[in-house]
């Protein structure tokens, strides 16, 4: 069967198209009826106007006319048939301008590559305009498109703004870490021959204590370090501290503890160094959170442990670790993603402790929950079982990941009776635990072992004076071009620029850097002093 054409129609008052059974524009007076549209519109600045159809492109030229310099319009046709059979026609000139980009294809991850070519940092949002009936031919795919776009845009800015303020601190743990890298394993030589349960300090954990118990045998259980006092209070020891916090806020959850040094600790390369230096044997993980030149220097002297993705929550980390660990099945439990009940964590977790130590008359307990709860943007969500409950949009976008996770691995069991759904599939009995993990069996002969090359601080050390000398060569360029008020970079101070990147990736205009600015140069060169007061304290001790 031919597949049916379009047809281009004279209306007297221009041109339409009629496609699959459809007018494309109006079949009365096709071009006024588009302009009186765009008429209407406005858009702030940093705005992604996205057209879905291109059809015989009316309106777009007035509508560019309407757009300021920061604005872009992006013009998806998903249907190849119709786009040659205009494109053939030329009846209405495309823009010729850099703020326009036509693009054919019907594959989100095409227009989400063109989008990172134009360059993400200029846009905040993405406006729909349509313009022509094209778009119900394929609305599922249009709309797809939209909403993967707004994803992007927003996941963009979200990290955006997590680098601001997280980076500098990063940066700061991984050089203070890098004695105990030396002296550290690699996560990759942890394999296990059981069942791996992994445990979240979300509020469905203390439900689950007492079949952990029970199956504590028969698997390796991980614990992220928010769950930890959880466990021990009910004598449950894990063979795995999991530790992804660069900040010292967490060194809460092991103070109700007691001595815990002997317990094996699997952390992030960026994590708080004073966190993880009680503990006898850590195993480190690199979660690269940005392509920094930083990275390849390290990887160079052989100090870069096994690279993780950057996925944000401590929680779905972990589950990505639990999952290289075993080719068995992962349990979890804890992983809720949201508040039930008015808690956002179990009985026994640290804030739990701590709330319950400033219970008062005036602060009642659960009051602490209530307002920790009450001062975030909340979402009305639906839990695992069909009913309603409370989360927020950061943990929401976590529970996506876990999705996405057990979308492509079908290991994941959840344990937990409450929370979001994490696409696993769920345990709900003792007794379908007990024949999952039972019916597990693996050859430990065929688990890869890696392990990092054994250095001394000697090689941390040649690594943090080269370092300095290329701090210090930067602030001395950056110095120079300010004094002689240059306009643009050699290739050599380029190519310096590039690779000292983590000096000036915070900046929320980290993109100019190759653009000669005082602002920016000076802003740089302190930070680069910063750093190397960092690495000189640390090469002297």
């Amino acid at each position: 069967m031919k597949k049916e054409k379009p047809l281009l129609i004279d209306t007297g008052r221009g041109f339409t198209i009629k496609y699959r059974g459809k007018f494309l524009y109006s079949s009365y007076n096709p071009v006024e009826s588009v302009e009186k549209q765009v008429k209407r519109l406005s858009f702030p600045e940093k705005t992604l106007v996205y057209i879905p159809s291109l059809s015989l492109g009316y309106g777009i030229k007035e509508l560019m006319g309407r757009l300021n310099q920061h604005t872009h319009v992006l013009c998806v046709e998903a249907d190849k048939i119709l786009m040659d059979f205009v494109l053939d026609r030329t009846l209405v000139p495309l823009p010729d301008d850099t703020r326009f980009s036509l693009l054919q294809t019907d594959n989100p991850i095409e227009v989400v590559e063109k989008m990172k070519l134009l360059g993400m940092h200029q846009f905040r949002r993405i406006i729909m305009v349509s313009l022509s009936a094209g778009y119900t031919l394929h609305k599922g795919i249009y709309d797809r498109i939209r909403q993967i776009i707004d994803e992007e845009i927003r996941l963009f800015w979200q990290n955006k703004m997590t680098m601001i303020h997280m980076l500098p601190l990063w940066i700061k743990n991984i050089f203070k870490n890098l004695e105990k890298i030396g002296h550290g394993n690699d996560f990759a030589r942890i394999k296990s021959d059981k069942p791996v349960l992994l445990t979240g300090a979300g509020p469905s954990l203390e439900y689950n204590l007492a079949l952990i118990k029970k199956i504590r045998k028969k698997i390796t259980l991980v614990t992220v370090d928010t769950a930890l006092p959880i466990l021990l209070h009910e004598s449950i020891v894990p063979d795995y501290i999991f530790i992804l916090e660069a900040q010292w806020a967490n060194i809460y959850d092991f103070i109700p503890c007691g001595e815990i040094s002997h317990i094996p600790v699997i952390c992030d390369l960026t994590s708080h160094d004073g966190t993880i230096r009680p503990f006898r044997n850590v195993y480190f993980f690199s979660t690269q959170f940005s392509p920094l030149k930083l990275f390849d220097r390290l990887k160079n002297f052989g100090m870069i442990p096994s690279v993780f993705p950057p996925l944000g929550s401590v929680g779905v980390t972990a589950l990505h670790a639990a999952l290289l660990m075993t080719t068995g099945p992962v349990l979890v439990s804890g992983l809720d993603f949201g508040y039930t009940d008015s808690k956002n964590h179990s009985r026994g977790s640290s804030f739990h402790l701590l709330m319950m130590g400033n219970t008062s008359r005036c602060m009642p307990p659960g009051q602490w929950d209530y307002m920790a709860i009450r001062n975030k943007p909340l979402l009305k969500a639906i839990d695992k079982n069909g009913k309603a409950m409370l989360t927020d949009l950061i943990l929401e976008g976590y529970s996506r990941q876990v999705n996405k996770i057990a979308t492509r691995d079908p290991r994941i069991y959840d344990l937990s009776p409450g929370g979001l759904d994490l696409g696993a599939k769920r345990i709900k009995t003792p007794a379908e635990c007990d024949t999952l993990i039972s019916g597990f069996s693996t050859d430990r002969k065929k688990h890869n072992e890696k392990a990092m090359k054994k250095h001394d601080f000697v090689n941390a050390r040649e690594f943090m004076i080269e370092e300095i000398k290329l701090l210090e060569l930067l602030i001395n360029r950056m110095d120079n071009c300010i004094k002689k008020e240059k306009t643009e970079y050699s290739p050599s101070e380029a190519a310096l620029i590039q690779s000292m990147d983590y000096v000036f990736s915070h900046f929320p205009d980290s993109e100019k850097a190759l653009t000669p600015d005082t602002g920016f140069q000076t802003r740089a060169m302190i930070s680069a002093f910063h750093y190397k007061e960092i690495l000189k304290k640390l090469t002297i001790q």
